[in-house]
């Protein structure tokens, strides 16, 4: 029996798909407990920066992310990581206001890269053409309020965000 554990260490915008055998299981490692669930039954998996919901056939079974330790499916055969996710780099983290931003994106797409404050607005937009490498920009926020921001960056098929730091 092949096991595939994952420590929850999901990007957002990240996309895996696994290919079952027949009986596949997936356990939720929560704090205290396990639950486990056919994984025939289950319909589709949601992520956020607070909570893990699992939609099965009968229902949903919601998860504080804070209490879930690992998901493990049984019966693996194969994994795909989708190749056109970008990855991700923000550094340094926190900064005065002036972060370098590193894309590694799996194809030659159109990069936005978008900085919102708080409450939801806009401070920032930027569109690159990446070659299908490493895309580097600096991010300048040094004229904005100190605080936390998110930077989002798609490529017309991910969207990944990350949280930034201005002291």
């Amino acid at each position: 029996m092949r096991k595939l554990a994952i420590p929850l260490m999901f990007s957002l915008g990240m996309t895996v798909s696994a290919t079952a055998i027949a009986q596949t299981y997936m356990h939720v490692e929560n704090v205290g407990e396990t639950a486990t669930y056919l994984i025939n039954d289950v319909q589709v998996m949601t992520f956020s920066a607070t909570d893990l919901n699992v939609a099965i056939n009968s229902g949903t079974a919601p998860y504080a992310m804070n209490d879930v330790v690992k998901i493990i499916f049984d019966d693996i055969a194969s994994v795909n990581e989708n190749v056109h996710a970008p990855t991700v780099a923000v550094y340094p983290n926190p900064s005065s206001g002036i972060f370098t931003l590193d894309v590694m994106n799996g194809s030659s797409d159109n990069v936005t890269i978008d900085v919102f404050n708080v409450v939801g607005s806009r401070i920032s937009t930027d569109a690159y053409t990446s070659s299908g490498g490493l895309l580097s920009k600096t991010i300048d926020i040094s004229g904005s309020a100190d605080g936390i921001y998110i930077v989002r960056i798609g490529n017309g098929k991910n969207v990944i965000t990350r949280k930034i730091v201005k002291r």
